[in-house]
């Protein structure tokens, strides 16, 4: 199975800069770049911060750029976002009982669950993430439905410490982090997380569970270990992550494995070296 993971295009309205550039330009040529090399990709997952302010407009301007990738899409939320507009735009996109536009789809052996981290209905704006109980509750019925399948979690907040410092302050907050972990530790067939927010290529294993995350299309985040005030924004070149997951049988565990591509130049010259 091949997975593409887009995150963080902060779309605003046609012909509106965000941080002196339009995304639409890199997202075009990230879409051309997916649909040209991974046109047999199953789907496409695209982990949040869709849009930069949330308006109507942006959603609609950037639906008519995301409907000429070559397979399905499934987009999640970002502290970015709003609910009711994303809402009014993508079909796909579902609310649970309690307003949260979390869902899951099934897809072959494996189920997504695509979870809502924004703010809560009673918080201000904020930029961190929050995970109440009304949706843990969500979660935790997903997971007994589901409980015979590989499951795969999408997330926009990271909820650990990555040791940047200043993204990590407006991770998904630490109470909330706990609770999941306690949640997701009950259930033995949780293979991966996906998550967006950080705008940096990252990978590693949160107790016992495998993470990725990825650089943003819009902008990315300097790599810096040191500022807890301040988030650099450094224009380095997006990327998309095309995830493999390869089951040979039943009796073999899954192995799921992230590439990255680095799709701004995919016109540079290589040379091709014989292995035999």
């Amino acid at each position: 199975m091949k997975i593409i993971q887009l995150t963080d295009i902060h779309y605003g309205n046609k012909k509106e800069a965000i941080y002196g550039r339009e995304p639409s330009f890199t997202l075009s040529m990230a879409i051309e770049s997916i649909n040209t090399k991974h046109n047999d990709a199953d789907f496409c997952i695209i982990t949040g911060d869709i849009t930069h302010h949330g308006s109507l407009e942006a959603y609609r301007y950037l639906k008519s750029d995301l409907d000429n990738l070559k397979m399905p899409y499934y987009v999640l939320l970002g502290n970015h976002d709003e609910r009711a507009h994303a809402l009014k735009v993508f079909s796909h996109l579902k609310s649970d009982e309690n307003g949260f536009v979390q869902y899951s789809f099934v897809y072959g052996h494996i189920v997504f669950l695509m979870l809502d981290t924004l703010q809560g209905h009673d918080e201000n704006k904020k930029h961190a993430g929050f995970y109440c109980k009304k949706r843990l509750d969500w979660l935790r019925n997903k997971l007994e439905t589901y409980k015979n399948h590989d499951v795969y979690i999408a997330l926009h907040h990271a909820p650990f410490n990555t040791g940047l410092l200043a993204m990590d302050s407006m991770r998904l907050n630490q109470k909330d982090s706990i609770n999941l972990y306690k949640t997701l530790q009950n259930h033995k067939h949780i293979r991966h997380i996906f998550f967006g927010h950080y705008h940096s290529t990252l990978a590693g294993k949160w107790g016992d569970f495998s993470f990725s995350s990825l650089k943003g299309i819009s902008h990315q985040v300097k790599l810096d270990l040191i500022d807890k005030e301040n988030v650099w924004l450094d224009f380095k070149n997006p990327e998309y992550s095309v995830v493999l997951i390869d089951k040979q049988s039943p009796e073999e565990p899954a192995t799921i494995c992230v590439h990255y591509e680095d799709f701004m130049f995919d016109r540079r010259l290589y040379i091709k070296e014989s292995i035999n």
